[in-house]
């Protein structure tokens, strides 16, 4: 790179205390100059890896890196129009945390008035079009920009977690006029650079802005213009906020956008049909029996002691297994290695004869106990887990679990095998000699299949240092039929003992909003207001 032009400044770690900045704003300000920036101890760091921990350091303020190149002892990029990040980095002192070492942070020079955009021009309009077009699917009218920054055939780097450099993009794509836009992996945290294709607001129909960091829903509000139909937020930090209440989200979501179909590939609620739920709780006294049961069960089934199970069910329990590998949905490994649930499975529309229909139905603990210990080795991943507790008595629970596991690996060149499971264990309540309560399994029901793609991609990608998280009752914010008015009674005297008649008081008082309830019971808990026949006296 050329040398820089007469009356460039360059601002340093030592001369910052000497008002280099203050005595320079005029040329800080002036948009149409370059500045340099000089970057040490990037070591053999690739561009994107640089230049995305030097641009999240200067978040929200914008920076836009060009002409990236490397020196023997630093590398540089140049940049304009950019005052407030140049303010954000001199109040730090020219330093940036380096998230691949942190003993080495990154130390910035920056030589001001670099050179003029009349003497280094840069135009990357026609190299990012080229990178869109291939993106295009014209047949769908589908804009795939997943990873955008890492695209080979760029020039420069174009992070679209970067508001300006995401709205120039945008704006770019309009030509396509696409109907559908993919933005999964890009670091997206504000979403107004949507406002660059406000003139095809008619034409757009899905968005999907998966694994991004959108933090809160609000954050949504530039999106409210297109009517969308389909709209993937998965992986972002806002469905976390969630947690299991699916409800609450559906609900948000369909309050800022009312044509959704779908969310997050999932269809929502259409007429009447009720909005979906990630579990569904019949009985929120059987609660703690259900997350019991799941911690301890797949605790043992993915032990190295699994014939510890047989413990688990009842004594003329039944099982049966059965399996569903589609070829053109199945890899060469998954396919190779299925004839191990095959060989058991009990499907009785593959079955010719159907006197054989009970040669793989297993009775006896004992027995289905064995028939486990025959498959391979596993590790599930509970956080994929779909609980649904469809009947609960104080006798019997139906319980119907879906989620991925995966087997280990019988070497170390053998690679990963994830599948997809759904199971359904029928459950009996009783009293064993000791006289104590047991749960045991009477009956189960085990399909397996080849994991779907997003179930593969999805998976094991939480922290498995935290504890499986336990499944939590979803109750209505605004009850409309008998059964939510029930299900929200039900939760204010599961979290605060009373008895229905003063649950159903607090409920009322509040026009039956939960939190408003367990605020109120809280005050006047604390005020000694509540007697003592306000708790529930059928537990006496």
């Amino acid at each position: 790179m050329s040398l820089p032009i007469p009356g460039a400044v360059t601002v340093t770690e030592s001369n910052l205390q000497a008002g280099v900045v203050y005595k320079n704003k005029n040329l800080i300000d002036n948009v149409s100059l370059w500045h340099k920036f000089m970057i040490h101890n990037a070591g053999n760091l690739g561009r994107n890896d640089v230049l995305t921990a030097v641009l999240d350091h200067v978040f929200p303020f914008d920076l836009i890196p060009v002409s990236y190149g490397k020196e023997k002892h630093y590398c540089y990029f140049l940049a304009r129009n950019c005052a407030t990040a140049i303010q954000k980095l001199c109040k730090d002192n020219l330093v940036v945390p380096n998230p691949y070492d942190p003993s080495k942070p990154f130390k910035l020079e920056i030589i001001l008035r670099f050179s003029t955009t009349s003497l280094f021009k840069v135009d990357v309009q026609k190299n990012i079009s080229a990178v869109l077009e291939k993106r295009y699917d014209p047949t769908r009218r589908l804009l795939d920009l997943t990873k955008f920054q890492d695209d080979p055939d760029l020039t420069e780097f174009c992070p679209l977690g970067q508001p300006k450099i995401m709205f120039f993009v945008l704006h770019l794509s309009r030509n396509l006029i696409p109907e559908t836009y993919i933005l999964r992996e890009n670091k997206i945290r504000l979403l107004h650079s949507f406002d660059a294709l406000k003139v095809c607001v008619s034409s757009i129909r899905r968005i999907d802005l998966a694994n991004n960091q959108i933090e809160e829903h609000g954050l949504l509000t530039p999106l409210v213009l297109y009517k969308l139909h389909h709209l993937v937020l998965e992986g972002n930090p806002l469905c976390e906020q969630y947690g299991y209440n699916s409800s609450d989200y559906v609900r948000d979501m369909l309050t800022m956008f009312p044509h959704l179909e779908t969310l997050d590939g999932i269809p929502i609620k259409v007429n009447d049909l009720p909005a979906v739920r990630t579990n569904f709780i019949c009985n929120l006294d059987g609660l703690d029996l259900v997350n019991q049961f799941l911690e301890h069960y797949f605790a043992l089934y993915d032990s190295q002691n699994r014939m510890a199970v047989e413990n688990l069910y009842h004594a003329s329990a039944m099982f049966s297994l059965n399996s569903t590998f589609h070829t053109n949905q199945t890899n060469l490994n998954i396919y190779k290695y299925s004839n191990k649930y095959k060989s058991i499975s009990r499907n009785l529309k593959m079955l010719a004869d159907f006197s054989k229909s009970s040669a793989c139905l297993f009775v006896k603990a004992s027995e289905i106990a064995k028939t486990l210990c025959s498959l391979p080795a596993t590790e599930h991943d509970s956080f994929s887990f779909k609980v649904d507790l469809i009947f609960h008595s104080d006798r019997m629970s139906v319980v119907c679990v879906d989620g991925i596991f995966r087997e280990h690996p019988e070497n170390l060149l053998d690679p990963e095998r994830v599948y997809g499971f759904s199971r359904t264990f029928v459950l009996r309540t009783a009293r064993n000699s000791s006289g104590e309560t047991e749960c045991l399994i009477t009956n189960e029901l085990y399909h397996v299949y080849n994991a779907f793609t997003s179930q593969r991609l999805s998976a094991f990608k939480k922290g498995h240092s935290r504890p499986r998280p336990s499944i939590q009752p979803e109750i209505p914010s605004t009850p409309q039929t008998a059964r939510e008015f029930r299900q929200i009674n039900d939760a204010l005297r599961m979290i605060t003992g009373l008895n229905a008649d003063w649950a159903k008081k607090c409920l009322e008082e509040c026009d039956h909003d939960l939190k408003r309830a367990l605020s109120l019971f809280v005050d006047l808990y604390k005020l000694d207001k509540i007697p003592n026949e306000a708790f529930a006296s059928e537990k006496k």
